[in-house]
């Protein structure tokens, strides 16, 4: 049983890891699933489709199956009909825009939740399958290489545990607003100094999890804040921050 919290606290989420590994090492099966006895609203992780996809990237598994009541994702294919998806590259706004709405809505593991946390896994190089649970053998025939279900393919780039711990496994708990030139900045490796920041959201303290959004509501980056809210709304739009030149060092930082 999990929380969000059990994952969102950098100690713990590395015992949990550690564990998950020992029991996978011994042979045996870990059933998991979110603590919905003790879980309040800041803590749970919303669906088992992003707790699997959280578990994948914990333990650096080489594949993820998200089972539907669905063969995959389908598109039309003409007289009112529908065909199946094989693949796909990226989840982005053509993908999404073949969901059925009405049907999706009726619970909380719908196709957009299965897409959304497809998309995180394969982010950190998971390839994902999504397929029908109710089919006999699914599991079999997908892990001996068949044309079952939607596959997302894995995004290329090597990303740190530690960075993806920020990038997936925490909630922002405000937001920092930066100009075009923090944008690029950002872009090029560079850490968040507080001459680029423009607007402060949220209440925090230093050591919380931020997202960094350009002027236009674009989400960049998230990261680790050096400084408490309050600190940041004084000091942006300076050239320097005194005590630390940055307000997110870039090795606290994840470029979304």
């Amino acid at each position: 049983m999990l929380t969000h919290d059990a994952l969102r606290h950098r100690e713990r989420h590395l015992n949990a890891r550690n564990t998950l590994l020992n029991l996978i090492t011994r042979r045996i099966v870990p059933i998991i699933n979110e603590n919905d006895a003790i879980s309040t609203e800041e803590i749970q992780f919303g669906d088992n489709d992003v707790l699997a996809a959280l578990v994948a990237i914990l333990i650096d598994a080489d594949a993820l199956v998200l089972l539907s009541t669905t063969d995959g994702l389908r598109e039309p294919a003409g007289n009112g009909n529908t065909k199946r998806v094989s693949y796909i590259e990226e989840v982005d706004d053509n993908i999404l825009g073949l969901i059925d709405d009405k049907q999706d809505r009726l619970s909380s593991g719908g196709m957009a939740s299965k897409l959304e946390s497809a998309q995180i896994a394969a982010h950190n190089g998971i390839p994902v399958v999504i397929a029908n649970g109710r089919k006999t053998g699914v599991l079999t025939r997908i892990f001996e290489g068949k044309d079952e279900g939607t596959l997302l393919f894995p995004q290329a780039g090597n990303i740190s545990k530690r960075k993806r711990w920020i990038a997936f496994f925490n909630r922002a708990e405000g937001h920092l607003v930066v100009d075009d030139g923090a944008v690029a900045a950002l872009g090029a490796g560079k850490s968040l100094l507080p001459v680029g920041i423009k607007a402060v959201e949220g209440a925090f303290k230093v050591g919380a999890m931020v997202d960094i959004q350009s002027a236009a509501g674009e989400h960049i980056a998230r990261g680790l804040v050096e400084y408490a809210s309050e600190e940041i709304e004084t000091l942006m739009g300076q050239k320097t921050a005194g005590k630390s030149g940055e307000v997110i060092h870039r090795d606290n930082m994840v470029i979304l």
